[in-house]
């Protein structure tokens, strides 16, 4: 069965408005919603916005999911079920812990956060071909758009006297310096799939275009997603095997930029280093390490990043001392535990059930589209592969899945690619 299979099960599916332009319209409110930060009094990521402007994107997010919904047509294709387990593992981690860490706190981080987002996965299955084809050339251009855009208006606040964080750290209108990194990496990584086949002078204007990204993401001081914006470099020159010189003149044009901008490079490398150190550093029993998350590192010249980061990952794996906890998550505190690095938040407060339901569907997805891009080499299933990328990474340091719009693109990306890697979502 081949496209005629697909073309023929789609007009069985009348939507009420085209999807593709629903999805890129809702994707380009996302990325600039948080622009109302700066029109509102501001503290280190407490906005001062009246509840109804914070509110504005549920609103919009339920109009979207309502003109959608109707036209859901559910298939048999096993793919389009594969996030399913982590709705339930998120349902029954709320209830099992709902009785002493507040159910109402465990309906806003899994249900409101993440849960909801799931069915952007599941649309990407109910468009033909074509709609996806655009939508996935649309979020493209919202991504670069932005990138561009939102890096240029981060160096032209900095240049009036403008702050939103301490110590002047660029956030974009995305408003958190780690998110923006982020979207600033997924733009990245839509450049380098494309780079083989530009013309001369594209390929010259989007090495440009790079050094503006990466210098960005340095004032943003963010330095795991300046790790990643260099990693994606040779994975991408491996993955698409093709013109390695004009991957090589990207490395060097980053490079570049980080001798051009030593300052930044300083106070980004500051916030991973001290690794070692830490991992020497003597740690209270478990019991101690959950009312230590927010202090300070012990010493000056170890980052206070890293030693969190280390306390949050020993919290973490603390749950396989008690069968119980390594299934469900902690019993041992009386709320939920919001801590850094998406697997590490997820194991802590909903033990491998909730774990597992977003590392196995993630894994399998990753690995699926990397033969295809490693077979095919296509350009624009690359790109979302390289997103992929830079979201897995991410689940490490930071938990970007229960952060707006992250969770939104995160869960259309995973889509996209399934979808684009299955044409026919009847084949088995």
């Amino acid at each position: 069965m081949g496209p005629a299979m697909e073309l023929a099960a789609t007009k069985t599916t009348t939507w009420i408005i085209q999807p593709e332009r629903a999805l890129t319209a809702f994707l380009f409110f996302s990325l600039f919603y948080f622009s109302y930060l700066y029109f509102f009094p501001f503290d280190q990521g407490i906005s001062a916005a009246p509840a109804a402007v914070k509110a504005a994107k549920d609103g919009v997010y339920a109009i979207l999911l309502l003109a959608l919904a109707p036209s859901f047509r559910f298939t048999k294709d096993w793919r389009e079920w594969i996030f399913v387990p982590l709705v339930v593992a998120l349902l029954i981690t709320s209830v099992i812990h709902g009785s002493h860490t507040d159910l109402k706190e465990q309906i806003w981080q899994n249900i409101k956060n993440i849960a909801i987002f799931i069915p952007i996965y599941h649309i990407a299955f109910q468009m033909d071909r074509s709609q996806r084809d655009r939508l996935t050339f649309w979020t493209f251009t919202a991504l670069i758009f932005a990138a561009i855009t939102q890096s240029i208006f981060s160096f032209a606040f900095d240049w009036t006297g403008g702050k939103l964080w301490a110590d002047h750290v660029f956030a974009g209108l995305i408003g958190n310096p780690n998110s923006f990194s982020l979207v600033l990496n997924l733009a990245f990584g839509v450049v380098l799939a494309f780079i083989p086949s530009m013309s001369a002078r594209i390929f010259i204007a989007s090495l440009a275009m790079i050094a503006l990204l990466f210098v960005t993401i340095l004032h943003t001081t963010s330095g795991s997603q300046a790790a990643i914006f260099v990693l994606l470099i040779p994975y991408a020159a491996i993955v698409m095997r093709a013109k390695w010189h004009r991957f090589l003149a990207v490395a060097l044009i980053v490079a570049a930029a980080i001798v051009a901008n030593q300052r930044a490079v300083d106070n980004t490398t500051y916030s991973v280093s001290g690794i070692t150190e830490a991992l020497q550093e003597e740690m209270p029993n478990t019991e101690l390490l959950a009312e230590q998350l927010a202090e300070a590192a012990p010493e000056q010249e170890i980052s206070s990043s890293v030693t969190t980061r280390v306390r949050i990952v020993r919290l973490a794996i603390s749950v396989f001392e008690n069968p119980a906890d390594a299934v469900f998550g902690s019993f041992s505190t009386d709320s939920y535990t919001p801590m850094d690095g998406q697997f590490f938040v997820f194991l802590y407060n909903g033990g491998l059930l909730l774990l597992l339901s977003l590392a196995a569907p993630a894994a399998l997805i990753y690995l699926q589209s990397l033969m295809s891009v490693w077979r095919t080499r296509n350009q624009h299933e690359a790109a979302l592969h390289f997103m992929l990328v830079a979201f897995g990474i991410t689940f490490l340091p930071s938990r970007i899945l229960m952060y707006y719009p992250l969770n939104f693109i995160f869960f259309m990306v995973c889509g996209l690619i399934m979808a684009a890697i299955h044409r026919n979502r009847y084949q088995s």
